[in-house]
């Protein structure tokens, strides 16, 4: 997928809009937290293994929600059908959809 130029400006102005509507919208996702929770019963489940945001779960560490977002989009392997999953891990893509697309946007932006 080809990324231009004006949708990458676009989603950096949106990115701008919504820091500055809601400061606590790029919260971290600290232990306790429903989606800490929610993130290591994931990992379990699906068995990703091999992601750096692993180690912050394993020794309790808060994750940053782009942290949150890449374990998610990386344990389902960008492959989602909701009726697949279950509510937990739909309720996690939810809440980090946002996040995924931008971290899906950078990813292909590099390659």
């Amino acid at each position: 997928m080809f990324l231009t130029k004006r949708f990458l400006v676009s989603l950096r102005n949106l990115l701008r809009k919504y820091s500055r509507l809601n400061p606590f919208f790029f919260s971290d996702v600290f232990p306790g937290d429903w989606a800490y929770t929610a993130l290591q019963n994931l990992s379990t489940s699906y068995g990703c293994i091999d992601n750096p945001s692993l180690q912050s779960l394993r020794f309790g560490q808060a994750l940053t929600r782009y942290e949150a977002a890449e374990l998610v989009n990386s344990c389902l392997d960008g492959d989602v059908t909701f009726s697949t999953l279950s509510s937990e891990v739909v309720r996690l893509y939810k809440e980090f959809s946002f996040e995924i697309a931008i971290v899906k946007a950078r990813t292909y932006s590099l390659n």
